[in-house]
């Protein structure tokens, strides 16, 4: 943990003196911007650390509120597609018309499937040009399926991919994203896992609806 909020603590503080040392005002505001950009990295990581440190402990009765899941995947959709978009990627969901009511906790299930969509963005490569957000229901569980067509993820990869502060590649994630939502699932009575498909990656989580 000290060391994934080493490294970007050490970027903040290394574009904060490039800030400080810029030579003229373009090269400051180009700063500033990788600052910022190094700011929310550091936030980001300190944000997740301390929800799998939350996780760790079971969810109390008095914690679990009735809501509708559909509802809340719409709300996470609508405040992610924006980001989706602006790097031309199309952005799809495929969402029940009626509720799907739900007893749990709204927060952590929010973060899961805005951790499955950054999954998605940060490690779909150079061809990922589509990401969808499917969201479907039995009887005794929800499943929200997060597919993309970029360079795929296979089953066999799903240790490394659910570990925490594991990267199956280079990137300028924190490795913690794929484990909160392992957690998270596991918080409702549900799991995880990586879809065997053709193109791309699909990864689903199950949520258990019994109250």
């Amino acid at each position: 943990a000290a060391h994934q909020l080493r490294n970007p603590a050490a970027a903040v503080q290394s574009m904060a003196e490039a800030v400080r040392d810029a030579p003229d005002d373009k090269a400051r505001t180009e700063r500033i911007a990788e600052l910022l950009t190094a700011a929310r990295s550091s936030a980001r990581v300190a944000d997740q650390l301390l929800s799998l440190d939350r996780l760790q402990r079971p969810m109390l009765d008095l914690e679990k509120v009735r809501f509708d899941l559909a509802d809340m995947v719409r709300q996470v959709c609508f405040e992610m597609g924006p980001l989706v978009l602006m790097q031309g990627i199309d952005f799809e969901t495929e969402l029940p018309d009626t509720p799907v009511p739900i007893l749990g906790d709204p927060v952590f299930l929010a973060e899961a499937v805005k951790n499955l969509i950054d999954n998605a963005l940060k490690h779909g490569g150079a061809g990922l040009s589509v990401i969808q957000v499917i969201l479907s229901e039995t009887e005794k569980s929800a499943r929200i399926t997060v597919r993309d067509d970029g360079k795929g993820l296979s089953p066999d990869q799903s240790t490394a991919a659910f570990s925490r502060f594991s990267q199956l590649e280079p990137s300028d994630g924190s490795g913690l994203g794929l484990a909160i939502v392992r957690s998270v699932a596991e918080r409702h009575q549900g799991s995880v896992r990586i879809d065997a498909t053709d193109e791309g990656a699909s990864v689903s989580m199950s949520i258990g609806r019994a109250g």
